[in-house]
């Protein structure tokens, strides 16, 4: 018998000064937003999750793109 896990994904990219936010269910994209680059993630996600309904005890996993990576005008960006 196939066991089926479900699950509730939110998907924080802060790569960017902006940053985007998504929530994924059951491998289905509930919402996706990009970021404003003038408020931080912490002040923008209680609203955002306020909006969809998806309190933080809710979430399962928390996946991060975190950054900005390695700046191109260091040493190791060179090599």
């Amino acid at each position: 018998m196939l066991k089926v896990y479900r699950m509730r994904v939110l998907a924080l990219d802060s790569t960017t000064r902006a940053g985007s936010v998504a929530l994924v269910e059951n491998d289905v994209v509930i919402d996706e937003r990009g970021g404003d680059a003038s408020r931080t993630h912490g002040l923008r996600l209680p609203a955002e999750l306020a909006q969809l309904g998806a309190a933080w005890t809710t979430i399962d996993v928390f996946a991060v793109a975190s950054g900005p990576g390695v700046p191109p005008t260091s040493g190791a960006a060179r090599r």
